[in-house]
C-alpha cells in the first residue's frame, strides 16, 4: 500500500486501509508526511497502537517497523 497525506487505517468505511479486526477503532491511526519521513499517529483509539511492541501516541517511522493495530500487524517499508 502506498501512503499519501492523511492516509487512515481502521474499521470505518472512510479509511484508506479498512480492517476487519475488531481490536481496531473506526479511524484507528493516520499517517502524515514529515520531511522525507512518515509520522504514524494513534487517533485516541480504544486499544492503542503498538510500534515494534511498544505503545505510541505518535512516532516517525523507519523501514522495517512493525505496526500493530488490534491483532493486525503491518510492516512499514520505504521505497
Amino acid at each position: 500500500v502506498l501512503l499519501r497525506p492523511g492516509f487512515s487505517v481502521g474499521r470505518g468505511e472512510s479509511c484508506h486501509l479498512q480492517l476487519t479486526d475488531l481490536g481496531a477503532s473506526r479511524v484507528h491511526a493516520s499517517f502524515t508526511p514529515v520531511g522525507h519521513h512518515w509520522l504514524l499517529k494513534d487517533n485516541a483509539s480504544k486499544n492503542g497502537t503498538l510500534l515494534n511492541g511498544k505503545s505510541i501516541d505518535s512516532a516517525v517511522l523507519k523501514s522495517g517497523d512493525r505496526i500493530q493495530i488490534g491483532q493486525t500487524v503491518l510492516v512499514y517499508e520505504e521505497r
